[in-house]
Order: structure tokens, then sequence, then C-alpha cells
């Protein structure tokens, strides 16, 4: 659902949700190397909807991720990366290029090693 409109949605906000959140545990492991801290970066990829590039996808769908960028080889506790997904209000052009079709959004998890 666009934000602000999963109450007034058929099933109201009980079957509707106005934004998707995903959390990541990311941990970096390696022998030898524990202690050492690099920088983790997360970008999200092409997003399709319905399994095409629909340009401008931006437009459509907000991606918001969020997490403190060190990483340490060993830490014991992980690195939490959160996403969240909001569909923006569409207008009746747009709506009809996603009106019940899967938004998929890879992601790309790096480490900057210098």
């Amino acid at each position: 659902m666009p934000a602000g409109k999963a109450a007034s949605s058929v099933g109201g906000e009980a079957q509707n949700a106005d934004s998707l959140v995903f959390t990541y545990n990311v941990k970096w492991t390696g022998v030898g190397a524990e202690g050492t801290l690099r920088e983790l970066s997360v970008s999200p990829g092409t997003i399709l909807i319905g399994g095409v590039e629909v340009a401008p996808a931006a437009a459509l769908v907000d991606v918001d991720i969020s997490f403190i960028p060190d990483i340490e080889v060993g830490a014991t506790d992980p690195v939490v990366v959160t996403v969240t997904i909001t569909l923006l209000e569409p207008n009746s052009t747009t709506y009809e290029l996603i009106a019940n079709k899967a938004i998929t959004i890879p992601l790309t998890f790096a480490i900057t090693l210098s």
C-alpha cells in the first residue's frame, strides 16, 4: 500500500501495510584476520515489477537502508541492517504498471578493503 493508505484500503490495516521492514544481521568471518575493521556497504539493485524493469522504479518504490557501516572480522555482535520498502502513491498510469505484481529489489552487500 502507498504510505498512509492502509486504513482506507480493502481489508484495512489488518491486511495491508504502509511499509515493509526487513532486518539483516550481517557478520564477517575469517580466520587469522580477527579484529580487522572495514566498511560495509549495502545498495539496492535494479527494481523489477512483475519481473520487468519499470522506469523509473524510483518514482514508485522508496528503498531506505540504515545501518552503522563499521564491520569487524570475528565480532560477536552482527551489524544490523534495516531495509524499509515503501510503495509511493501511483497515478493511474503507474498504478496499471504495478497492480497485483510482485516487486523484487535485490540487495548487494560489500566490504570495502583497503
